[in-house]
């Protein structure tokens, strides 16, 4: 794009540039630059000094803060035309607000003294800019009071899920054999149910697990569908001797995990015609996984009617990281055309354990840095940066990053190319290889399970020894990178059954930590089998915390799910 057509796009979509005289405006374009943002990168972040001052030439941002309850809190989206950064090199402050491309943007770089020189220095345009200046903190300003009135100081991360009215809501994870299932009443937090329907589309029968309080039923169904483990689920929740409604038609919201949301979603959303079909149309990312979660949506619309869908993704809390992290080192067209990026995966633990982190230390969530493990049969890790993810060892798909249960980690691409040829495995085969028969069991031979392998440790056996060592070490790995990109690191935080659970592991990955501020305290950590709340089990001067934290994924998509169909 040459001068001439700079300053006709200004002239055509920024008042300010009809202000300005026309040689001041050749200056100012001769002197600045072309930048251009991809979509989810920062222009301007929160508190961070402004680097210049930018007119928006094509694309749409939005300005938000991460507020003191981690959510996201959108004041304002600007478009073709709008200025960036003028209101913090005016007042000297920093930025005020975070601002996020929504699309890929383009936009003029403006250097600050050119800024100061060409525009400052002009009565009418700093006319023009202390009014919309006031126009633009009149509505941050109105939003951050109204939100933080908004927030309980017992309760600062809404996990109480207190509202005004009260609210049923069930939380379902449905997968292609089983359905999850939670029941939350807002009214009465003490009564929650859950359970499951496994063995789903098989040929034996269908097992159907509730729990409700010290009522726990398992009873064995006849062969069936998804339909009919909804229905099955339904016919206890409803029961007259355990049910704890009367009818369908009290659940407010039904809460659905959805695992692959693409760069399509970012926030948890209420679920509507076009929300289907975006969920359709990324099911390519995840083809495992998406078509079922549809599945359970449709039946969930089938079976409570008058219910407020909402689909909460695991991939939405990533889409904080920036184009520089998430980016593979393929052609960019791939990215472009095919959307082949990092997503990341486990976004709904890491958010929770990550908030939960901050309850506990008693800091502001946008203050801490923080990593986070989730370690079970599969397993990530996460870097989070005032309250944003700005990394996660997952990739386009759950099969990159540490070694898991059954899944290889990341691995030389080449690997695959050598074996499709020397083995002639097909690409499905290479799918099953890296999926289901790699991780902790292809490298130990004896099992995907942790607690196998510890067993196998102890008894000498020499593979589960490589296979324990193997896996710790990846995700020390992703620690010490993530330590170097955070800076100074806050709290390392393990969750999942692996991570609440194996003390052996937990010990194994802290070794030599000491040098990232990271000391654990291994009487402590050998005491602990699992945990019900918060642990702390550094040792007493250990810069760095590291915390055991039990994830509550249910809880947050029900807390997620009412952020949705109580927002005013």
């Amino acid at each position: 794009m040459d001068k001439n057509e700079i300053i006709g796009l200004l002239k055509e979509q920024c008042k300010l540039a009809s202000i300005l005289s026309e040689d001041v405006l050749e200056d100012i374009v001769e002197e600045s630059q072309l930048e251009t943002f991809e979509k989810g990168e920062y222009i301007l972040e929160f508190e961070e000094k402004t680097p210049a001052v930018f007119i928006l030439l094509r694309g749409s941002v939005r300005v938000s803060l991460i507020s003191d309850d981690g959510k996201e809190k959108i004041f304002d989206h600007f478009h073709a035309g709008s200025l960036m950064g003028e209101v913090s090199t005016i007042t000297r402050a920093t930025a005020y607000a975070t601002i996020t491309a929504e699309d890929v943007c383009l936009a003029l770089e403006i250097p600050i003294p050119v800024f100061k020189k060409k525009i400052l220095s002009d009565i009418k345009a700093f006319n023009h800019l202390v009014e919309v200046m006031s126009n633009k903190l009149g509505k941050v300003i109105p939003g951050i009071e109204k939100h933080t009135s908004c927030q309980e100081k017992n309760d600062p991360y809404g996990f109480k899920l207190t509202t005004k009215t009260p609210q049923k809501i069930l939380v379902i994870n449905c997968g292609s054999s089983s359905l999850k299932y939670t029941f939350f009443n807002t009214e009465d937090m003490e009564n929650s149910v859950d359970g499951q329907v496994d063995r789903i589309g098989t040929a034996v029968p269908m097992g159907l697990e509730y729990n409700a309080g010290k009522t726990e039923i398992e009873r064995e169904l006849e062969p069936g569908t998804h339909k009919d483990a909804f229905d099955a689920i339904i016919q206890i929740l409803t029961s007259k001797e355990f049910g704890i409604i009367s009818s369908p038609q009290e659940i407010t919201a039904v809460g659905h995990r959805v695992v692959h949301g693409g760069d399509k979603f970012s926030h948890p959303t209420l679920i509507t015609d076009d929300v289907l079909r975006g969920i359709e149309e990324v099911s390519s990312l995840a083809p495992l996984h998406n078509p079922v979660n549809l599945v359970g949506i449709h039946e969930s619309m089938r079976v409570f009617p008058s219910a407020a869908q909402v689909a909460i993704f695991d991939t939405a809390f990533h889409q904080t990281i920036p184009p520089h992290a998430y980016l593979y080192g393929l052609p960019y067209e791939y990215y472009e055309k095919k959307r082949i990026r990092r997503y990341g995966f486990h976004g709904t633990s890491h958010y929770y354990v990550s908030l939960m982190a901050a309850d506990y230390l008693k800091r502001s969530y946008t203050d801490l840095k923080l990593i986070t493990c989730h370690l079970g049969n599969g397993g990530s890790v996460c870097a989070i940066e005032h309250g944003k993810s700005v990394d996660t060892s997952m990739g386009m798909t759950p099969a990159e990053g540490i070694i898991m249960g059954t899944r290889s980690g990341s691995i030389d691409p080449a690997v695959i190319l050598h074996l499709m040829d020397s083995e002639k495995m097909t690409s499905g085969e290479v799918n099953q290889l890296i999926n289901k028969q790699s991780g902790l069991l292809g490298l130990s031979g004896i099992s995907n399970d942790m607690r196998d392998i510890e067993h196998a440790v102890k008894q000498g056996k020499n593979r589960a020894v490589l296979a324990y060592k193997t896996f710790c070490y990846s995700i020390k790995k992703y620690i010490g990178a993530y330590s170097a990109t955070l800076g100074n690191v806050d709290a390392l935080i393990f969750t999942g059954g692996i991570g609440l659970y194996n003390s052996f592991a937990r010990e194994e990955v802290c070794k030599g930590l000491g040098a990232l501020g990271m000391f654990i305290d291994q009487e402590k950590s050998k005491d602990l089998n699992g945990a019900k709340k918060v642990v702390d089990i550094a040792t007493v001067d250990s810069p760095v915390r590291i915390l055991v934290i039990p994830t509550n994924e249910e809880l947050m998509i029900a807390r997620e799910t009412l952020s949705v169909i109580c927002a005013d």
